[in-house]
């Protein structure tokens, strides 16, 4: 028997009918027919989290691994607000997202009713598109208006731009009433996708402006996994004037791709910036990480900027934005067709040079490194076991990741939509659950224990793996410049604390491994990346902060004197 208020059991019949496979549901009584409604669709999996925070990045991880919407619903009051962080993320990121939230009816709210807020638009700096679901649907229209709402969000999840869309679902008592009443067919209405062109017009600029450039650089943002993209993109870097710059959330590989930019522009000497500068870049992709990269190309403006990208927006990243081309990248790189008119340039050559002999004397430098988390870091990197899917947390975890060779046998992660510590294990968690491959976290312990709720659900993957490097607090405020000399460092920048996992892992019967030196690591991963007898992993090492800090800084001054 399904809930007896229709136009909720119209809202999960729809939801199936559009193909949404899995819904993750926090407890509550507000959302009671949700709740009923939707576990009545046998299509569904429906996945229960107690916390909304975490339910929310849990979703978020699931449609980074499907790119499919995830239905989230939740309770009325501050379970809506809990959503917030993860929809602000998947906005950014744009991961799409349907996002129910229970209500009380409109003329309750600010009248002393519990658990009652105002909730409508409460994500409206960063979300798709905001409904009210109608509070009465009984009759053939109020139905039909119901349908429209459903499927209209459902289609703005991934249209043109995939991201978070939120119904506000106002629902009056009794809550928990049920029907054996068949509904009439409401089929959804659904929206077409349409391929943008190029046109005449501005393909002659696009190839004037080509034709004129000298050197130009390809700079990636993180992009999911695409074979398709990777493979157009390569035929750009057949040119020897074009050099191709990317971090390893990119997602993409090539012989001549300049992977480490960071370590590359650590050890261009002073006199040589101006020659590796181009004359045109091109970007797409998500956020930059690397602040080295963005405050170089500042100093050094190209003549021409062009930023690829669907949404009708400027995105100037490097304060020298000339043309905007709202398309997506991959209708680009199929539609313009780069010819080759300096066969003599070494520019793209120079450029892989520099990333790779940095590369190599990062290697050798952390081959007699101290013990800390650049030597622990890349360990685990050589250990990873090939068709790992690895997610980084923010925010040194991720930036050490730049630091190390780039694996094509590997799919790389991060949530840098907003780039905060928040959630990160509860999206790993998502992601193994829902593509059932082999996921690895690495994570520091300030994000580890912010998300700790991650680990209280019953739906943790036997697939998922969590790495946890401990130096006592936020060691990024040991690296970057500022903290260290306001003397709060300690208590109010790292967080300085003397928390282990251990206990915590007991908690959630979770199999935990410790380190705190290379020879235990050593002997450790195999074992920890081995089965687990149907449940995830947690392996803590413990690493030393200061000498952390010290060690990281002394590799960038050692490439700056090569």
């Amino acid at each position: 028997m399904n809930t007896e208020k229709k136009g909720i059991a119209l809202l999960a019949q729809i939801c199936a009918a559009k193909g949404v496979e899995h819904v993750v549901i926090s407890p509550g009584s507000r959302n009671a027919p949700l709740t009923i409604a939707f576990t009545c669709q046998e299509s569904f999996e429906i996945i229960n989290i107690p916390d909304e925070r975490s339910a929310a990045f849990f979703a978020l991880g699931i449609a980074q691994a499907t790119n499919v919407p995830v239905v989230l619903i939740c309770t009325s009051g501050s379970a809506a607000l809990n959503y917030a962080p993860a929809i602000a993320e998947a906005f950014y990121q744009r991961v799409p997202l349907l996002v129910l939230s229970s209500d009380r009816p409109e003329e309750l709210i600010d009248q002393g009713e519990g658990q009652s807020i105002r909730q409508f638009g409460i994500y409206d700096n960063f979300i798709r598109a905001s409904y009210r679901f109608p509070q009465l649907s009984v009759s053939d229209n109020e139905l039909n208006y119901a349908r429209r709402i459903i499927s209209e969000g459902l289609d703005k999840c991934i249209q043109p731009i995939h991201g978070p869309v939120h119904i506000n679902v106002p629902l009056d008592e009794p809550l928990y009433g049920r029907s054996s009443e068949e509904l009439k067919d409401f089929s959804p209405s659904t929206s077409m996708s349409i391929d943008r062109k190029i046109s005449s017009e501005s393909e002659q600029i696009i190839k004037d402006t080509w034709d004129r450039s000298e050197k130009v650089m390809v700079l990636l943002g993180g992009h999911s996994p695409d074979p398709v993209l990777n493979k157009l993109l390569s035929k750009f870097n057949l040119d020897p004037y074009v050099a191709v710059l990317t971090e390893t959330n990119a997602n993409v590989h090539g012989l001549n791709y300049s992977h480490h930019i960071d370590l590359a522009l650590s050890a261009i000497s002073t006199k040589d910036q101006d020659y590796y500068a181009p004359d045109l870049l091109i970007t797409f992709g998500e956020n930059i990480i690397s602040k080295r990269i963005k405050a170089w190309i500042r100093e050094h403006k190209p003549k021409e900027h062009w930023h690829v990208d669907p949404e009708m927006k400027h995105y100037d990243t490097f304060q020298c934005l000339t043309h905007h081309i709202p398309i997506d990248p991959l209708e680009f790189l199929r539609q313009f067709e780069p010819k080759s008119l300096n066969e003599n340039s070494t520019y793209s050559d120079d450029w892989k040079c520099a990333s790779q002999e940095a590369l190599e004397a990062t290697l050798e430098f952390t081959n007699t490194a101290p013990y800390s988390d650049l030597k622990v870091l890349g360990k685990i990197h050589e250990q990873i076991p090939s068709n790992y899917r690895v997610h980084y947390a923010n925010s040194t975890s991720v930036r050490y990741a730049q630091l190390f060779p780039h694996r094509e046998d590997l799919k790389y992660f991060a949530n840098r939509g907003t780039s905060g510590i928040d959630g990160c294990t509860s999206t790993a968690a998502g992601h193994a659950l829902a593509s059932k491959s082999p996921t690895l976290l690495i994570t520091g312990d300030m994000a580890f224990f912010y998300d700790s709720n991650a680990l209280w659900n019953h739906h943790l993957s036997e697939h998922l793996r969590i790495i946890m490097i401990n130096n006592d607090g936020g060691n990024i405020f040991r690296i970057i410049d500022g903290p260290e000399s306001t003397g709060q460092l300690e208590q109010h920048f790292e967080a300085k604390h003397n928390t282990g996992a251990e206990h915590l892992a007991k908690t959630y019967n979770v199999p935990y491994y410790f380190c705190d030196d290379m020879n235990g690591i050593a002997d450790t991963l195999p074992k920890f990346f081995g089965k687990q007898n149907g449940r995830p992993a947690i392996l803590e090492i413990k690493t030393p902060n200061e000498i952390s800090a010290e060690t990281l800084r002394g590799l960038f001054k050692a490439l700056e004197q090569e």
